[in-house]
């Protein structure tokens, strides 16, 4: 236990940057929380991380896969030189390369009709801090444009 303690870990392993990072990801979800009911919200915002997490590897991967599948498309079309046929990707003539057909009709219809999506806001029912100064929103949350800001808001908003 001694050897332990004079010459670290047996295997060589570092425990500063681990703890670090835990210290690292428990500030970041504190500072995205309200700071009421702190403990529950920082398990969802980490729950939240690994779900952004998790999308961004599969976007990544779906990404990879589907460049190799044009570049072997490309590679077979170049050799036959078949215009105007359906590649195994759907696209047919006028569509955008790379994209499904659905997709790309999806897409077509949502801009004809003009949908749009909604936007949706939620205040808390209790402020974590009450009565703030416009001089304190510029000065300690760093935000020196909120005056012009809020004006451009104001005037779009009453337009």
């Amino acid at each position: 236990m001694s050897s332990i303690r004079a010459l670290r870990s047996a295997d060589g392993y570092n425990m500063e940057y681990p703890e670090r990072l835990h210290i690292d990801y428990t500030k970041d979800a504190y500072r995205a929380s309200n700071k009421h009911d702190y403990v529950e919200q920082m398990a969802l915002w980490l729950q939240q991380q690994e779900a952004i997490h998790h999308k961004s590897a599969y976007l990544a991967w779906r990404q990879f896969h589907s460049q190799q599948r044009r570049d072997s498309i490309d590679d077979n079309s170049s050799d036959f030189g078949e215009a105007g046929s359906v590649s195994e990707l759907g696209e047919q003539p006028g569509n955008t390369r790379g994209q499904p057909r659905d997709i790309a009709s999806c897409t077509a219809a949502q801009q004809q009709s003009g949908l749009q999506a909604k936007v949706h806001y939620k205040v808390t029912k209790y402020p974590s801090h009450c009565r703030v100064t416009v001089d304190q929103i510029c000065t300690e949350y760093k935000a020196p444009d909120f005056i012009l800001a809020l004006q451009q808001f104001l005037a779009s908003s009453s337009a």
